[in-house]
């Protein structure tokens, strides 16, 4: 189930921090031998400062300590066709080990 470069969508998906479970998908970025590293909150929230913006990469802002991947949602992002329906970001401070 946890193949890495796998979009899975969990209903709902438990956050280690304890917030309210709710619908979520997770990016299978690596497995290690006794975890796995997910990005697990793909957020339509877009904070990258407008002069920054991209519309689909990878963007890092090493002053204002910021990371993230974007998304366009006019990229096919997997083998089997999957768009996301708006552009979506995952930041490298939300990602966790399972």
């Amino acid at each position: 189930m946890f193949k890495e470069n796998r979009i899975i969508y969990f209903d709902p998906f438990y956050y280690k921090n304890g917030n309210t479970a709710k619908p979520k998908y997770v990016v299978v970025l690596k497995n290690q031998a006794d975890f796995t590293i997910l990005a697990a909150l793909p957020t339509r929230t877009d904070s990258v400062p407008k002069k920054e913006e991209i519309a689909n990469g990878c963007i890092e802002l090493p002053l204002i300590n910021l990371n993230c991947f974007v998304f366009s949602n006019d990229i096919i992002i997997t083998d089997c066709g999957k768009t996301f329906d708006f552009k979506t970001h995952i930041y490298g401070h939300q990602i966790e080990s399972y």
